[in-house]
This record gives structure tokens, sequence and C-alpha cells, in this order.
């Protein structure tokens, strides 16, 4: 036989969920957390809404070094020193803000390379709760960078004008001697040549000028560029020429005459300032003494150079002096006649009569002045006053061409008679 079940009412079991959410309480706490949201949404929407408010702060440049440290430079200089905020919040809050709150900076030291275009600008801030930035504007700083390049110039001297007359250039000199320039390349590849001019004119001692460089283009055009100006020592080394004289003392020994003095050099050429060179006509040189002397002599001596004069060309203060030593040479080859004598001081009613028919010279002198006397060069005189009738030994008075000695006393036999 088969079971029977007979049919009844279905038991239905309800979940713990659905227990929870039926309660009273749960149904309570929505409506709490609803009416919560309504009076936020009444409050911020109606009662006290948030407000907008725009600043403007100081842009400050920090790290400008890292363009020099990576040989790079602005092709335009950057003037924007300030950047707008927009702020939201409430109007309390945003009572109390103000640019002081906020630090707005470019870094330098963000640049990554020569194609970097702009600089992000950054931003600081302090004690902003319950503010909101909006925007920046300009959220960047747009750049153009070049290269940076240094080329180094030799400076090209130019004199112009004469210097007094009897003075010489012998040195110049600049410093510095070159220039050297940092810029960006386009600046830098325009410069062809750096010149300084100085004008030497009615000079007449060394002179240092201060000049200032000029500095021009491939296109021959002056080039004026703020922070290339140089100033250049310009120092002139100016001389003259001026005669060498020996300083010979004492004389050489009995019989024996100088015939030559010579220096070599004969002229030096000297420089110093101006006020030292006008009192400069001669150099002398130290005192070379030759007494008793017989032979010649040769010797290396030190010129004597006053105070802030040297010799030029940097050569030695020296000069070599030759002294040529001659012994005198004597003459027995010539006579005057008597006839050349002439008496002086004679009285009338009395004749005067000379014995000797001629008188017998011995000369001596230097080499050149011996060989080119002539006895017409030669005249005689006696001074027969106060002679009384009879026969007198007379000094006869001989005169001689400069630099002839006569070495004998010459007697001559006199006889005075009356008419």
């Amino acid at each position: 036989m088969g079971r029977v079940v007979s049919a009844g009412k279905p038991t239905v079991k309800k979940s713990l969920l659905s227990r929870i959410f039926g309660s009273f309480f749960f149904r309570l706490l929505c409506s709490f957390v609803l009416a919560v949201v309504v009076w936020l949404t009444i409050n911020t929407t109606y009662v006290n809404p948030p407000k907008d408010k725009d600043l403007s702060i100081s842009l400050s440049h920090i790290n400008r070094s890292a363009l020099d440290n990576n040989n790079m430079e602005l092709k335009t200089e950057i003037f924007r020193n300030t950047v707008d905020i927009y702020l939201k919040g409430r109007q309390e809050d945003l009572d109390r803000i103000t640019a002081n709150n906020f630090e707005a900076y470019i870094d330098f030291n963000s640049i990554e390379g020569i194609e970097d275009t702009s600089l992000a600008v950054e931003l600081r801030t302090f004690n902003t709760d319950n503010i909101s930035i909006v925007k920046v504007e300009p959220e960047a700083i747009p750049i153009e960078l070049e290269r940076r390049k240094t080329l180094t110039f030799d400076i090209n001297m130019q004199l112009t004008g004469e210097l007094a007359e009897g003075f010489y250039l012998t040195n110049f000199t600049r410093f510095p001697a070159t220039r050297s320039f940092t810029a960006r390349e386009s600046y830098i590849n325009q410069i062809d040549r750096v010149d300084v001019t100085a004008d030497i004119s009615g000079l007449s001692g060394n002179t240092v000028l201060h000049q200032q460089c000029r500095i021009y283009g491939k296109d021959g055009r002056e080039i004026n560029r703020v922070g290339w100006e140089q100033v250049v020592d310009v120092s002139l080394e100016i001389s003259k020429d001026v005669p060498v004289i020996a300083n010979v003392t004492g004389s050489p020994a009995e019989d024996h005459y100088v015939r030559y003095i010579t220096t070599i050099p004969e002229i030096v050429r000297i420089n110093g300032t101006k006020e030292a060179l006008e009192q400069v006509d001669n150099l002398y040189t130290e005192t070379l003494d030759i007494g008793n002397s017989r032979q010649n002599i040769s010797r290396d001596c030190s010129l004597l150079l006053p105070n802030n004069v040297k010799i030029s060309m940097n050569t030695l203060p020296r000069a070599l002096i030759d002294v040529t030593i001659f012994k005198y040479q004597y003459t027995q080859d010539i006579a005057l006649s008597k006839g050349r004598i002439e008496l002086i001081n004679n009285l009338d009613g009395y004749r005067y009569e000379i014995v000797e028919s001629e008188i017998p010279l011995l000369l001596k002198g230097k080499v050149d002045d011996i060989a080119n006397l002539d006895s017409s060069q030669i005249s005689a005189v006696i001074d027969v006053d106060g002679l009384t009738p009879g026969t007198h030994a007379v000094q006869t008075i001989v005169t001689l061409p400069e630099g002839i000695i006569s070495v004998n006393d010459v007697l001559l036999m006199v006889i005075v008679a009356p008419n």
C-alpha cells in the first residue's frame, strides 16, 4: 500500500537581514542620517554657501645659477613677477587668507635641457585649511634657452699721433693682452676683433694710458653691450739718445799724452719718466784713472744712471772705454833764419846785430802736430831793452803752434854798437 501525505498550511522563516531592515530602530537611524544630509545641503547651499576669491602673489625665481652651471642663458629675460590664484571656501575662511599664505616660484633647477620651453609655477601654502585652490594663472612661464659660450680674443693695439721730437717708442705692452667674453652663442659668434687705440701725440717719457676696448662685429660695426666694457692699461716705453762721456782722470807718464778717448757705444738710448729724461743730456762712465800710463788702456766700465732712468731694450748699463796713449815725437830739422827774428825795444843811435845766422830748434809734440808743422808757423822775438854797447847772450822768445813745445832754451848773441 502507498503512503498518504496530507496537505497543510506552509511555514515561512524570516532571515536576519529582513529582521534588521524591518526593525523600528533601523528606520529611525535612516531617518536621522537623511535629516543630517538635508541639513548640511541646506546649510552649505543656502545658509553659508562657498565663495570665490582671487589673489595676486609675487613670483620668485630660484636657483638661477643653474643656468650658469649648465652653460645656458635665457634668450629673453623673464619679466613676469606675479601670478594670480583663484580660491574657493567659506567666507570666514577666505577672510583670513592673504597673499602671505602663499609662495609662488619657478625653479631653474627643474630645467632638464636646452629644449625646455617652460618652467612650471610651483606653489607653497601656509595655513590654508578649508580653502581650495581652483586655478593658478599662468600655470607655467614660457622660456627660450640658448647655449652659453666663452671665447677669448687678442687685444689689437693701434697707436696714433707722433711723439715729441727726438724721442722714440722702444716698446709698448697692454694689460690684459686678451679679453674673454661669455654670453649666448648668437652674441659671441658676432664678435670679429677687439681693438684698443692709444694717442701718443707729444709724449716725451714713459707713460701708462688707460684706454677703453672697442669690440667690432663681423659686419665691421662696433658692438656696445652692457657688461662687455673693458679698460686696458697701455704701457709705453719712450726713449731718447744721449752721448756717452768717458770719465777719465790722471795724466799719462812723462813724455806721453792721450791721443784718443773713445767709448763703445758712443750713444745709448735711455728711457724713463718725462721728468727724469728732461734732466739727462749725456751719460758718464765710472771714473777711469790713467795716471802714469805708458800704454793703451781698454776697460769695461759701468754707466752712471740717474734715478728713474734705465738703458732701453734691457741692455746692460756698461760701456767700453778705449784710451790711446802716444809718446811725444821730437824734431830737430827745423831752423829759423835770423832774418825772421824780430828785435823789439831797440834804441835810436844804436846798431843791433844777431851773430848766429839761424836758430836751431828742438821741438816736441803730438805725432800729427809734428807731421803737419811748417816753419812759417814759427816766429821769434828778442827784447833788446836795456842792452848797452857790447856783445850779449839774449833769451829768444819763440812762438809755436798750439801743441808744439820747445824743448831747449834759445840763447842768441846780440852785438850792440853806436851808429
